[in-house]
């Protein structure tokens, strides 16, 4: 499932801060940094602790749950993480800002927003979370209300390293604040700079004065989620529309192509596996069996859809007339049913126009395979609901 994918994307993020080596004052797998209370055991305590929480961030996201969801699931799993950790503050920072950047993801993906930087910066502002999120000039809270600025232009530097220094020379880390305050700061930020190109200078610093740049940490886990997941995005949305339609040539292979009636409900944007949509096939299945008489033979519902496939024994002309009510639907909206016999009943067939975009006039299949359109023009021109059919 793609919730599953998320959660394996982030927890693999903390795990990548976590094996980076040579970072000043952070805990590595033989080190433990400025941090007499961690180590590399506790650290994956913590990382494991959190597992099932980003999958239900996002899930509250795609599913339109309010802001006060997603702060009450993160202080459970915070709980859950000091339980872990015998009450060490590993990864708050991570449950606080990194939750609720997935359920921001979580809400694009509900809206079919592919623009990741532009549509959480809009989702802030709609949730109005600079009022909400108080004492936002520094550390997670600044770095959230910024639309989580420094994480995205953070990934222009590859090497993850090199990375976290840039990090730690814009960032104002609570961490260091917390243990150096505002002098030790702005010397972290300009021994991070040298840093980026080689000077060391930094490690005796932070040694000295037993820093920790926490906060910069829980930034590079931001960044490279975001890296991994953009990557993740771009080729889950090339392949999703071919993976559909091949997916759809094997039901048909498998039933031999012969007497069999496949029906899809074709749900726009990348999640397609969501109770919204489940209720809706679900009801679109009630209909085509009690309509049509037909025996439901396969039913199937995942990341590529809701399917289905029936059995009948009607006639050659019986199908013509269901392929044209069929047809009738699928212009208004959100279904298609293909039909055979010994051969397909399509449009061509019977001479009807190939079907077109609900958006535009393109072939739907074009628009499909180019994702020309997001969720909310494609559901916003389907005037059709499954509601709406009605053969009594």
């Amino acid at each position: 499932m793609f919730q599953n994918k998320i959660e394996q994307l982030a927890l693999n993020a903390m795990i990548k801060e976590l094996m980076l080596k040579d970072k000043p004052g952070l805990v590595e797998k033989d080190d433990s940094g400025s941090h007499e209370d961690m180590s590399y055991h506790t650290m994956t305590s913590s990382i494991l602790s959190l597992r099932g929480y980003f999958s239900s961030a996002f899930d509250a996201g795609l599913n339109n749950r309010d802001f006060n969801y997603i702060r009450n699931l993160g202080k459970r799993y915070e709980r859950k993480m000091l339980r872990a950790t015998c009450g060490v503050n590993t990864h708050k920072g991570v449950v606080f800002q990194l939750g609720i950047l997935i359920y921001l993801i979580g809400r694009l993906c509900h809206r079919g927003e592919f623009n990741l930087a532009k549509g959480i910066n809009e989702e802030i502002e709609f949730l109005n979370l600079k009022t909400l999120l108080k004492e936002n000039r520094f550390g997670a809270r600044r770095e959230l209300i910024s639309g989580y600025s420094l994480s995205f232009d953070a990934i222009k530097i590859k090497d993850h390293k090199k990375r976290l220094f840039y990090i730690m020379s814009k960032n104002h880390d609570t961490n260091i604040l917390r243990r150096g305050g505002v002098v030790a700061l702005k010397e972290i930020k300009r021994l991070s700079k040298l840093a980026i190109n080689g000077d060391d200078k930094i490690y005796e610093y932070i040694i000295k004065n037993r820093l920790s740049p926490g906060g910069s940490a829980d930034i590079l886990i931001n960044s490279i989620f975001i890296e991994d997941y953009i990557q993740f995005i771009s080729k889950f949305r090339a392949e999703l529309p071919k993976k559909i339609l091949e997916e759809k040539e094997s039901m048909a292979y498998i039933s031999n192509y012969k007497d069999i009636i496949i029906a899809s409900l074709i749900f726009p944007g990348l999640i397609k596996d969501f109770p919204l949509a489940r209720a809706k096939f679900d009801k679109l299945d009630d209909l085509i069996r009690k309509r049509y008489g037909v025996k439901l033979i396969y039913k199937k519902m995942d990341e590529l859809g809701m399917r289905a496939i029936y059995r009948h024994d009607f006639s050659r002309k019986k199908l013509i007339a269901m392929k044209k009510e069929m047809i009738a639907l699928e212009e208004m909206g959100l279904i298609d049913v293909d039909i055979y016999d010994y051969e397909m009943i399509d449009r061509k067939s019977l001479s009807i126009k190939q079907r077109r975009c609900l958006v535009c006039e393109k072939p739907a299949k074009t628009c499909m395979i180019e994702n020309n359109h997001t969720k909310e023009e494609i559901l916003s021109s389907a005037f059709f609901t499954l509601e709406s059919m009605n053969y009594d």
